[in-house]
Parts: C-alpha cells; structure tokens; sequence
C-alpha cells in the first residue's frame, strides 16, 4: 500500500464510522434492491435466453 492512501484510508474510516447508521441503512435498501434487481434480470433472462444473446454481460 502506498504511504499517501494512509491519510485516505483514515479519513474514509472516520467518514463510515460518523455515517454508520445511515450508511448500513442505504446497505440494506440496496442489498435489498439489488436482490430485486437479481430476481427480475434473472427471470428476464430464462425468458429472452434465445432472443438475445449477445455475449454482452459475459454470460
């Protein structure tokens, strides 16, 4: 690691630390978002499998 991201570090620590409640709020709205997202992408997929596979996403 190089010594200047020390400081960074530090900083980015103290921040999430002050913000630790808001911060694992958002985390569970995303976490719990992502999910949703995951879900719908996946039942998108099964269904469009053959329309579109454009190697795009690397699948």
């Amino acid at each position: 690691m190089k010594p200047q991201l020390i400081p960074a570090v530090f900083l980015i620590l103290a921040f999430i630390y002050q913000h630790r409640k808001a911060i694992i709020d958002d985390v569970n709205i995303s976490v719990k978002f992502s999910f949703v997202i995951a879900f719908i992408h996946a039942t998108f997929r099964s269904q469009m499998d053959l329309t579109i596979n454009d190697g795009q996403y690397g699948y």
